[in-house]
């Protein structure tokens, strides 16, 4: 049996600049894809598929940026 690549695609929710990279944060996976403005290249992509689910009844995670953050990394809240 061979392992078959199913090619996914980004579908833009979010856009936002901090810690020196435009982020791209995906509609419906939980990943984001970081963009060099410089150079106008990927620079790498994050995912958080490690966050617990959302406890029901609560209010629904919200993804923000700090500004004092110099890593790549997205801090959410919820």
């Amino acid at each position: 049996m061979s392992a078959h690549l199913r090619r996914r695609f980004l579908r833009p929710r979010y856009v936002f600049f901090a810690a020196a990279h435009l982020w791209v944060v995906d509609e419906h996976q939980p990943v984001a894809a970081l963009i060099d403005p410089h150079t106008e290249s990927l620079a790498g992509l994050v995912a958080w598929t490690d966050l617990p689910p959302v406890p029901p009844g609560s209010i629904p995670t919200q993804i923000a940026a700090d500004e004092s953050v110099r890593s790549s990394s997205v801090t959410t809240r919820g």
